[in-house]
């Protein structure tokens, strides 16, 4: 991260799937499909298919991308059910969460989401977050 900051370069490989948690680990390769899919609706198998299913150990079938982008949604979407593990990876196990502490608010409070949206006001085009510290 030092790195990054200082001179600008990043050391780590731009997309780790390895190290995204269960429920999120078919996340890239969704983003990716969703991506082709609004530039082309019509076309063929994703050019990375082959290299997903390699890194992910499971073949990702169908003939165009939009067949691959709805099974991927699929699986990214049976995953999320586990309402506890996406809570876990977004919030910790520990009560209060430390993103509640920096907030200064809990998520069961009325005001959670605006005071959220108020605490990301310094960082640009950060929209991310607020989809993924929705509380339960």
């Amino acid at each position: 991260m030092r790195a990054a900051l200082d001179d600008h370069r990043w050391l780590c490989e731009p997309a780790e799937p390895a190290y995204l948690a269960p429920c999120y680990r078919w996340a890239l390769v969704l983003d990716s499909l969703q991506a082709s899919y609004r530039q082309d609706a019509d076309a063929g198998r994703h050019p990375n298919s082959t290299e997903w299913e390699t890194t992910y150990g499971q073949p990702i079938p169908g003939g165009t991308t939009a067949d691959q982008f709805a099974t991927v949604q699929r699986w990214y979407d049976a995953e999320q059910r586990d309402h506890h593990l996406v809570y876990v990876v977004a919030f910790g196990a520990r009560a209060p969460t430390a993103i509640e502490t920096s907030i200064g608010a809990r998520t069961t409070d009325a005001d959670w989401e605006q005071r959220l949206a108020d605490a990301l006001t310094v960082f640009r085009d950060c929209r991310w977050p607020t989809d993924y510290l929705r509380p339960p």
